[in-house]
């Protein structure tokens, strides 16, 4: 018989384990919700969703820069504070924006599971909570900044080893070159997927693909240089990272380069290419990768271990239609390891996703940086409307078995349901049928979650 945590007990279990964390992420989540919620539903207020994946900031289209007197001699005031997370001064602007997402997840699984990763139990868990400093230096030619931190981060990709549950994510500088492009400097996201670039609230299913984070590492420090090509169809990106400005000991290198493109851009329709490629040298000679199931709450499935390396080689190729209301997306990511050691060993993996967006609204497409951004709802449910419905399925893979190397082949059928209803409030369901074929044994697992996630 296999062990059975049904989707109905979430929260019960997992609150008596870990009481004290469920009270403290709900207490979050509540005053969140009614700091952030209340002060827009009673004045009305429209407001346009951050993107936290994005290293350079867009300019401040709003009427923060014009002289509130009516008076056509009145001096415009030197700074003030546009919004309760808004300042405009003479040197700087500034933006304060932020994340919170509840999760729960609950699971039912076979023998061959429960012997392969244990009883997992429901669980109720403060998923994300981020808060994000930007905005731009008023030199000639603007700088933009951006400072995250956050609680649970979302962007760890291979390092895993870390305890961390409260870090500095990003802090980065963005600066034009006039005629070359923009120079990033600080950590962020190396140019690589195109779902690791989508920032975590925009994605389409709760969790990126875990092949994702099984083979790449999320944000990196070091230097990236960027640019738009033939008048924006196509972008391009080479970053320079090193693993010292990490607090490593071992000075380990990477170099990230990826172009995309859009061989369709018309009104209704869009289509997406894009070719990346990473050279990493393994930091004090050593390599890891595993993955979680898509589900945080659980264990990770797939798991290397820790093996000599001297350096790998990735190459992801990406794909995203628009067309109307649909949106397909799929990645291949393949993994090259320089281990003698083990045989040298290679990984890959790949998605397949697409949704349908029932009320006919459409992600927006970023052009300096050639990924999608979050969902408006065309009638917000605090304006009179019922919000924007979607929804998606997605296939993945991740194989981690190769030469020396058995750390599990993963893959998982989901389902999801999102319903957006405002820019800043978003719920989601999902379903997840996963296969899991390591120790000797093919295990099954059944995935249910869901979210409540605040944006401001």
């Amino acid at each position: 018989m296999g062990h059975y945590a049904t989707f109905w007990d979430i929260g019960r279990p997992a609150c008596s384990r870990t009481g004290q964390r469920c009270r403290v992420g709900c207490g979050l989540l509540l005053i969140s919700l009614a700091g952030v919620l209340w002060p827009r539903v009673a004045r009305g207020e429209a407001t346009t969703q951050p993107d936290q994946g994005a290293v350079e900031q867009s300019s401040e289209s709003s009427d923060a820069g014009k002289a509130t007197s009516t008076s056509a001699n009145a001096e415009e005031p030197r700074r003030r504070l546009v919004g309760w997370n808004r300042y405009e001064g003479e040197w700087f602007n500034l933006r304060i924006g932020g994340v919170v997402m509840g999760d729960v997840a609950g699971y039912s699984q076979d023998a061959a599971s429960v012997e392969q990763v244990g009883t997992l139990n429901s669980e109720t868990q403060l998923r994300n909570f981020r808060l994000t400093a930007s905005g731009q230096l008023k030199f000639p030619q603007p700088w933009s900044y951006v400072i995250t931190g956050e609680y649970e981060g979302f962007d760890r990709g291979t390092d895993t080893t870390s305890s961390r549950v409260l870090e500095l994510s990003e802090a980065a500088l963005t600066i034009p070159l006039p005629h070359i492009g923009r120079l990033a400097i600080g950590k962020f996201k190396a140019p690589i997927s195109l779902e690791r670039l989508t920032s975590a609230s925009n994605l389409l299913f709760m969790e990126r693909a875990a092949l994702l984070d099984a083979l790449l590492p999320s944000r990196n420090t070091g230097l990236m240089l960027s640019n738009t090509a033939i008048e924006e169809p196509m972008t391009w990106s080479v970053g320079w990272f090193n693993s010292v400005f990490s607090g490593d000991d071992d000075a380990a290198n990477t170099v990230v380069a990826r172009v995309t493109g859009l061989p369709i851009d018309e009104p209704d329709t869009l289509l997406h290419l894009g070719i990346a490629g990473r050279w990493a040298q393994a930091p004090n000679g050593e390599l890891l990768y595993k993955a979680r199931p898509e589900v945080n709450q659980a264990p990770h499935f797939v798991d290397s271990g820790q093996f000599a390396a001297t350096d790998e080689k990735d190459l992801d190729l990406e794909l995203a239609w628009q067309q109307g209301p649909v949106f397909t997306t799929a990645e291949y990511l393949a993994d090259w390891v320089n281990s003698s050691a083990k045989g040298n060993p290679f990984f890959d993996g790949f998605y397949i996703s697409t949704a349908w967006m029932l009320t006919g609204e459409r992600r927006p497409y970023n052009r300096a940086a050639g990924y999608f951004g979050a969902v408006s709802p065309d009638h917000p449910l605090f304006s009179g409307g019922w919000g924007a419905m979607e929804v998606a399925a997605r296939y993945t893979w991740t194989d981690l078995n190769d030469a020396a190397i058995h750390g599990g082949r993963f893959s998982r059928a989901s389902l999801g349901i999102n319903w957006f209803a405002s820019d800043n409030l978003r719920l989601e369901f999902n379903y997840g049928y996963g296969r899991l074929a390591r120790s000797g044994a093919d295990g099954v697992t059944n995935f249910f979650q869901a979210r409540l996630q605040f944006v401001f």
